[in-house]
């Protein structure tokens, strides 16, 4: 199993992508997420953050997304606005999201790359999204989710969240 991964690993590391057989699945397993990002946790219009500035431990030794990829997720979120993160949450001090807003979305979904192991697979999301305060002040607040797949009959089905999110 160790050396199973570590191989994997060595592949991403080399030829910047996974392994051919693995493509197709990345992209099943992506999409079945997006779907369920959009049923469980978007609403109102959506961008999606094609920078991961806030997946960027989850995601470091897995490629950036190509255009078709970006495309194909941008079509399942109903059109959803593509882009860094900084170009959707603007923020008066970094640090605290209360002084953070939207601009041009009501929600930015960040999606990680999916770790695969057998029929399985883990994909990191986290969402953005805007509100307002009791006294009408516009704030940003963020949810984090391990969202757990399994294969069945060669299709990648979302079976739910795995403990440890967090919202912020």
């Amino acid at each position: 199993m160790a050396s199973a991964l570590i191989y994997l690993l060595a592949l991403l590391n080399v030829t910047g992508a996974p392994p051919r057989n693995q493509r197709e699945d990345v992209s099943a397993i992506e999409a079945a997420v997006a779907r369920y990002a959009m049923t469980r946790f978007l609403k109102g219009s959506v961008a999606f953050d094609t920078t991961n500035a806030l997946m960027l431990r989850v995601d470091q030794l897995r490629p950036p997304r190509s255009r078709q990829e970006v495309a194909r997720l941008q079509e399942i979120l109903h059109g959803a606005k593509v882009g860094a993160l900084t170009d959707f949450r603007i923020c008066t001090d970094p640090h605290n999201t209360n002084t953070c807003v939207l601009r041009g979305a009501d929600a930015v979904l960040s999606m990680g790359r999916p770790v695969i192991t057998g029929d399985t697979a883990i994909v990191t999301i986290r969402v953005i999204a805007a509100h307002k305060s009791v006294k009408g002040q516009s704030f940003t607040a963020s949810r984090s989710e391990r969202v757990q797949l399994a294969r069945k009959d060669a299709k990648w089905l979302v079976r739910g969240l795995l403990a440890g999110g967090s919202v912020s």
